[in-house]
């Protein structure tokens, strides 16, 4: 069965603090007001995923939060999404085709958009921020090839 993945793109950030660290930067009022967009759009979709794995990021952990997943799904904080690259990402989809059969990934770019083009060509949105987009993968291999995933869907605030 192939895999249902959704990749989130956290919603926009307050600039960093010069004093403070980057996985702590929370969400700007732009990024609370996108959040909660996104999340009526999903809401009304339906669907809800088996497994969330989310950024420990702050901003991650809040757009996760907005969305209402936590309540609807298994959550994973995922350290290894914060500063994700390519190959940790494909390690990630091989570990959750084994867990579920519809995921999501709340991360960061420029690992998500990386994800997305190896997915589905050079064509690929770009996943701005708060950006959603639902692809399938087959299910074989664990790891999937270069241009097997099928973008379902996307928006973009």
């Amino acid at each position: 069965m192939a895999l249902q993945l959704d990749l989130i793109r956290h919603a926009d950030a307050r600039n960093k603090d010069p004093d403070g660290s980057d996985i702590e930067r929370e969400l700007s009022p732009l990024g609370q007001r996108q959040v909660l967009i996104l999340g009526e759009r999903l809401r009304d979709r339906g669907g809800f995923p088996d497994r969330v794995w989310c950024s420990p990021a702050t901003r991650a952990r809040a757009t996760l939060a907005a969305l209402g997943y936590d309540f609807t799904s298994r959550t994973v904080d995922e350290p290894r999404l914060y500063e994700a690259e390519l190959e940790t990402l494909l390690d990630l989809i091989a570990e959750a085709r084994l867990l579920t059969g519809h995921g999501v990934f709340i991360g960061h770019n420029p690992g998500l958009q990386d994800l997305m083009v190896y997915l589905t060509g050079p064509r690929a949105p770009a996943m701005m921020t708060c950006a959603h987009a639902r692809l399938t993968i087959p299910d074989r291999p664990a790891r999937p090839l270069r241009g097997s995933g099928r973008l379902l869907e996307f928006w973009a605030p």
